[in-house]
């Protein structure tokens, strides 16, 4: 759905900024909305610049110590071609992963959901990924994006891959809060500036296409 650069977006609505794939005459890409209608009540995303800081450590103890206060948790292993969030939680591999999902194995995202030992937590493996599965197309991104939005559960927490791949930005972008980790390292800390220097300004393109440059200067 396009959007004139005077509309608002409604308190309380989830919007993701996309474009859409065709294009109108000029070769201008026409911009459009993504909603999700029904969605998790808090999506929680744990990014970071760097790689080995212990992105899925947290992720999955954050998703742990929410399922034992009674609340019904999804942990998504989001790093595309390099999961293991599984190992964290002392599990074998699964049998359905984010990968049946992706290359249509499988119709919902909720037939990818594996319960683990904790009562109410979830999870939605990438493990046993195929080799393009660390790319996604266009279309198969915007279509996890609506549905991690879109899983009927308490949180889905994201644990993400490395790095300042769109793919990554995109996902850390969708979440109502976003975890950034570091540890007293310069590299670390210098890649976390990067990650979030980058995720500013992939926000700022998303807004630009769907409202116009004279929404985000007057």
């Amino acid at each position: 759905m396009a959007s004139s650069p005077g509309s608002k977006v409604p308190q309380g609505s989830h919007v993701v900024a996309s474009r859409a794939t065709a294009r109108p005459q000029g070769g201008a890409e026409r911009p459009r909305l993504v909603r999700a209608k029904q969605r998790a009540w808090r999506v929680l995303a744990v990014g970071g610049g760097k790689g080995g800081i212990g992105k899925s450590l947290i992720a999955s103890n954050l998703g742990i110590e929410l399922a034992r206060r009674g609340n019904r948790v999804v942990l998504i292993d989001a790093d595309l071609g390099g999961a293991n969030l599984h190992t964290c939680l002392g599990m074998e591999l699964p049998k359905v992963t984010l990968s049946d999902y992706i290359n249509r194995r499988v119709a919902k995202l909720e037939e990818v959901l594996v319960p683990t030992t904790v009562a109410n937590l979830s999870l939605v493996s990438g493990a046993l990924d195929a080799l393009d599965v660390a790319n996604p197309k266009y279309a198969q991104k915007l279509k996890l994006l609506r549905n991690f939005q879109a899983l009927d559960v308490d949180y889905a927490i994201l644990d993400l891959g490395a790095g300042t791949n769109y793919n990554v930005l995109d996902f850390f972008l969708i979440a109502d809060h976003g975890l950034l980790v570091l540890v007293p390292e310069p590299t670390s800390v210098e890649n976390g500036y990067r990650f979030i220097k980058a995720a500013f300004f992939r926000r700022l393109a998303n807004v630009q296409a769907v409202y116009g440059i004279e929404w985000l200067v007057r």
